[in-house]
């Protein structure tokens, strides 16, 4: 609920020049609290015990809760039309389907009964709720929307650059515990760089996006994501911290560089009425970009590594370290290759117009 309306309650408020530099500061909140949150949370578990991680969040929703309450404006809401139950009944249902088949299609196997079931099912929901939002009145989710260029490509753009970095994000923790040997202190250090300059990339990004063509930004950004995930494929058993640190700020450099403008593209091609709903399916994108990438990601990584394995009944710590650092390496190069469409589809978009209707 959060990560969809923010950027929607910022580009009412911002609704003009400001506006790149306001989506902006969110990537840096974002990116500050991603690094913050985890050492927090391993603090309160060493000093105190792992419930500790689940109070702290008590006070910080009751202060966030009085802070939103003086604070964010106290907007009055037109009532437009019933709310669409059968609409909404029929997204949640299959899109939880989608969602857990990819979360559980490499557990279960792609082609066994139970993930071919719950797909049929997930098809035939999702296909019901085209057909009934495009005959609603007053629809969940207006899907002339995506007639408009800019916005269903910022939203392509988003899903694809998600899927990009969660495929790096998902395996690499693996990679630096079972091939370089880090301890989870060192695992920390090689991360924290993502989020650093992602928390400096995005507010520069988002003023750039006030005076620059988000086609040049975006596409940017998504090109160094894709330089980086390359960058990572090429590391080995004999790679060092550094290097590790090294991707970890190209791919944050890059993920910086692109969210801000695209957000603001994606907002900006939308009436004001509609930048609520416009969030939210932006929101929607990440999450299901999130999912599907770490999917895509493990899957290949499993399948390479068995392929690589095939026929050796005890592999030897090298057999197992080539095998391993050759399925690393190819679902590193399939995460590149989904930055590169997303470039192409950025590259695409002919400027952020708004959409009239």
């Amino acid at each position: 609920m959060l990560m969809a309306n923010s950027p929607a309650i910022v580009s009412i408020t911002f609704p003009g020049k400001e506006r790149g530099r306001a989506l902006g500061m969110i990537g840096t909140v974002v990116a500050l609290a991603s690094m913050v949150g985890p050492s927090l949370g391993g603090l309160l578990v060493g000093v105190f015990s792992w419930q500790s991680i689940f109070y702290i969040n008590l006070p910080i929703g009751v202060f966030a809760c009085l802070l939103g309450y003086f604070i964010l404006p106290i907007e009055e809401k037109s009532q437009q039309g019933a709310f669409d139950a059968q609409g909404a009944v029929l997204f949640a249902v299959g899109m939880t389907g989608f969602l857990f088949v990819l979360i559980k299609g490499q557990e279960w196997g792609w082609g066994s009964y139970i993930v071919n079931t719950i797909s049929i099912i997930t098809i035939v929901l999702l296909s019901r709720f085209v057909w009934h939002e495009a005959r609603v009145e007053h629809p969940m989710i207006d899907l002339s929307l995506f007639k408009c260029w800019p916005f269903l490509a910022g939203n392509l753009s988003g899903l694809l650059s998600f899927m990009a970095m969660f495929s790096s994000n998902m395996l690499l923790p693996f990679y630096l515990h079972t091939i370089l040997f880090l301890s989870p202190t060192e695992i920390g250090l090689a991360i924290t760089p993502f989020p650093l300059l992602m928390a400096v990339a995005a507010p520069i990004s988002g003023y750039l996006s006030e005076r620059v063509s988000p086609v040049v930004l975006t596409s940017t950004g998504l090109s160094i994501m894709m330089i980086g995930l390359l960058y990572l494929s090429t590391l080995n058993a004999q790679s060092v911290i550094w290097q590790v640190v090294i991707g970890q700020a190209i791919m944050g450099l890059g993920t910086g560089i692109f969210q801000s403008p695209n957000n603001n593209s994606v907002l900006s091609s939308v009436p004001a009425k509609k930048v609520g709903l416009a969030s939210g399916i932006s929101a929607l994108m990440r999450n299901v970009g999130m999912v599907s990438g770490i999917a895509v990601a493990v899957s290949v990584f499993d399948n390479k590594l068995q392929q690589e394995l095939a026929g050796v009944v005890l592999p030897d710590q090298a057999t197992y370290i080539g095998a391993f650092l050759s399925a690393y390496h190819t679902a590193l190069v399939i995460g590149a290759c989904f930055a590169g469409i997303g470039v192409i589809i950025s590259l695409s978009r002919k400027g952020h117009g708004l959409l009239k209707t």
